[in-house]
């Protein structure tokens, strides 16, 4: 049995870029709010961070050196995690089984350089191949249509079977416009049509 957590602290378009926004698309987003305490904040971003540095860990197939590692891990401390909570739109999925519940798949939305970027997509190995890492991804491009956002970008760890899970998804091989050394830069155009995806559950 598992449950989904959505935490909503992502910045949202200028008033410009507001115009956009699709009617109706307020309320949607004023239902998608939700608040929890700051001591819960702390639970989840420890219990995130250590997801994302065991998922990484164990899915690096000789992709990257002992150097690159630790570089990647700077990013994951629980530290950098809990300031990633506070501005971004966060999906946590819970096996409900295990006592206490236990934090199996995350994934964030955040803006980075004026523009939407997906984060940190992590999906505990012992619970791939259920399509967590699709819903997901449903519901962080999802969140983003009712903002009116018509792209969004991501920083691909360069493990082969991470690299095609985006490409499924419909992203792209996009120009960095900064030196990227241990991801690849990729962006998707979100449309409203949605095709299914049965792709492997991959870190991020």
């Amino acid at each position: 049995m598992y449950r989904v957590l959505e935490i909503d602290h992502l910045k949202k378009p200028s008033a410009t870029e507001a115009n956009k926004v699709l009617s109706g698309a307020e309320d949607l987003i004023e239902a998608a709010e939700k608040k929890i305490s700051q001591e819960t904040l702390k639970e989840v971003a420890k219990d995130i961070a250590n997801l994302a540095n065991m998922n990484i860990a164990s899915s690096n197939d000789g992709t990257y050196d002992v150097a690159a590692m630790e570089k990647l891990s700077t990013s994951k401390t629980y530290e950098a995690t809990l300031a990633m909570l506070e501005c971004a739109y966060t999906v946590c999925i819970y096996d409900t089984v295990q006592t206490p519940q236990k934090l199996i798949a995350c994934g964030f939305v955040k803006m980075q350089d004026g523009r939407y970027f997906s984060k940190s997509l992590h999906v505990h190995p012992d619970y791939r191949g259920q399509g967590l890492a699709v819903r997901i991804c449903d519901l962080r491009e999802n969140h983003l249509r009712h903002l009116g956002v018509t792209e969004v970008y991501i920083e691909s760890l360069k493990f082969e079977n991470t690299v095609q899970f985006h490409k499924r998804r419909g992203f792209e091989a996009y120009p960095p416009y900064r030196e990227l050394r241990n991801t690849v830069l990729m962006r998707k155009v979100l449309l409203w049509s949605l095709s299914p995806d049965n792709g492997q559950d991959t870190p991020n």
